[in-house]
């Protein structure tokens, strides 16, 4: 049998000792080695096919140099695109993801609590507040370092929030002062939902204005049904109470599901109907209309979590880190219409 490639193996050949061989191919050289001796160490790795042997590094170093990532969903655009940020952060500075969907269950059985077992350095929780919480309820000496991060977060451990709440206020106020009085707000008709910051939000700007609020519910069990389930219940609602002049999507996926049927009814948007979503996702910016949303900074989002886990796994006993951030309203031509 062919003899396992050494680091040792690799300092050989490039005339250095095995500790540069070490601190070259964990990433963490810094200043510390010329880039001459690091493309000197590179190459003979690559000559020799050396390749590290993770559970000895992880024997040597304490670190596993992996990461959990839960979140709710992967599907969805905005999920998948929170999944591919944090995979590119983490690959740049040597760590792997272990990706797990919680779909927020918190049973015994629940996949997430088997994750927790795994043999990494910490967890990012991307919108799973509910995890987070019954996670920290396990014994401290079992807890990993941990960020709570997304639209939903948990504040009990390190978190990087965003300030939906707020941004539903201007996404109204911007469909008001284009002349809709009647506006609705479109959203699954989930228990979980209700009295979410997005729906809090709506109802009270109308309030203010003096204004009826009106809820079209969509019937849905996961993000994943989101687009395909709006477009399919929405003839419902338009058949018995008439199209609003205006609708905010509590998710992107359901306005283009309802966007896409409206155009079947030939209902225009925004001549008939406004429509605003929420999440930002790129897709947005493809449609015809262009689609205007409530965007979340996405990439600010998985940036920061990502430096704040980072210096948790560094320095356990720092204090709380947490930071809410604003998401942005970006206006299309699907709600840029005044109406007179």
């Amino acid at each position: 049998m062919k003899r396992r490639v050494r680091a040792s193996d690799v300092a050989q050949m490039a005339g250095v000792s095995t500790a540069t061989v070490s601190l070259v191919l964990s990433g963490r050289h810094g200043s510390r080695v010329s880039p001459q001796t690091r493309e000197r160490v590179l190459n003979a790795a690559l000559k020799l096919g050396y390749q590290p042997d993770p559970l000895a590094r992880a024997l040597s170093t304490g670190k596993t140099h992996s990461i959990a990532l839960w979140t709710y969903g992967v599907y969805d655009a905005y999920y998948s695109q929170a999944v591919w940020l944090f995979q590119e952060l983490l690959n740049k500075d040597n760590y792997e993801v272990q990706l797990v969907e919680t779909d927020e269950l918190v049973d015994e059985n629940a996949t997430w609590r088997n994750s927790a077992l795994w043999p990494v350095d910490g967890i990012l929780a991307f919108e799973s507040p509910m995890c987070v919480d019954a996670y920290l309820q396990t014994s401290p000496e079992d807890r990993k370092p941990t960020v709570s991060a997304g639209a939903f977060w948990s504040d009990k451990t390190d978190y990087v929030g965003v300030d939906l709440l707020s941004g539903t206020v201007s996404v109204i106020r911007h469909l008001l002062e284009n002349g809709n009085r009647r506006i609705a707000w479109l959203g699954p008709s989930s228990e979980a939902w209700m009295g979410e910051p997005r729906q809090v939000g709506y109802v009270s700007v109308m309030k203010d204005a003096g204004l009826p609020t009106e809820f079209i519910y969509v019937p849905v069990e996961s993000a994943t049904e989101f687009r395909r389930a709006t477009y399919e219940n929405i003839d419902t609602y338009l058949e018995k109470n008439g199209c609003p002049e205006a609708i905010f999507c509590a998710a992107d996926e359901m306005m283009i599901g309802a966007l896409r049927r409206l155009h079947e009814r030939g209902i225009r948007v925004p001549e008939d109907v406004a429509l605003a979503g929420c999440d930002g996702i790129p897709e947005t910016e493809y449609h015809e209309p262009r689609l205007s949303t409530l965007a979340t900074p996405i990439e600010q989002v998985c940036r920061i979590a990502w430096e704040f886990l980072r210096r948790r796994i560094e320095n356990p006993n720092i204090d709380r880190q947490g930071i809410v951030l604003q998401p942005q309203l970006v206006i299309r031509e699907s709600s840029d219409y005044l109406r007179r």
